[in-house]
């Protein structure tokens, strides 16, 4: 491929990576802000609340095609530097690209699947049915609340390293 094709695959790249990271951030600092609301203010907030998940479920929406997005073109980009069928990992590989690649199959995708599954089929059927199953609805925001703390902390050590491999290019 050519040098422009090439850094054109790059640059949509790095917007997938910002279609990515920059809604999951806006979308959960927002429902923390409604959570130290409600924490200074108590009382019937039930209208407020399903917003906010609403509207942080659509936000989550962009935030998972960017996902695609950035798996995408990063697919492209490895297959116009020529390093597609098993040569993108291995021992004919760079290492800081061996080490990008095994930190996005092994931690990224899986806790994206995850996160897939919970914001766009778990959570809106006990949405669905929050009236006459409260306690289930709880229950699966609870498990997406500990899902995107965990990931925090999962993400929070994935993502600089990934950019650290791709920035310096170490080993």
């Amino acid at each position: 491929m050519s040098e422009n094709v090439s850094n054109l695959l790059l640059m949509l790249h790095l917007i997938a990576a910002i279609t990515w990271i920059g809604p999951a951030l806006g979308a959960w600092s927002y429902v923390l802000q409604n959570d130290r609301w409600k924490a200074k203010k108590p009382g019937p907030r039930d209208e407020i609340d399903d917003w906010v998940l609403s509207e942080f479920l659509r936000v989550v929406t962009l935030e998972h095609f960017g996902f695609v997005l950035l798996i995408t073109t990063g697919m492209l980009k490895v297959h116009s530097l020529g390093l597609m069928g098993g040569h993108a990992v291995g021992p004919g590989a760079p290492l800081w690209l061996n080490i990008k690649l095994w930190v996005v199959a092994l931690v990224i995708i899986p806790f994206e699947f995850f996160d897939v599954y919970l914001a766009h089929w778990v959570i809106p059927a006990k949405m669905a049915k929050r009236t006459s199953n409260p306690e289930a609805f709880k229950k699966a925001l609870k498990r997406h609340d500990l899902v995107v703390w965990l990931g925090s902390l999962v993400l929070g050590g994935a993502i600089p390293t990934v950019l650290y491999c791709v920035t310096f290019r170490p080993l």
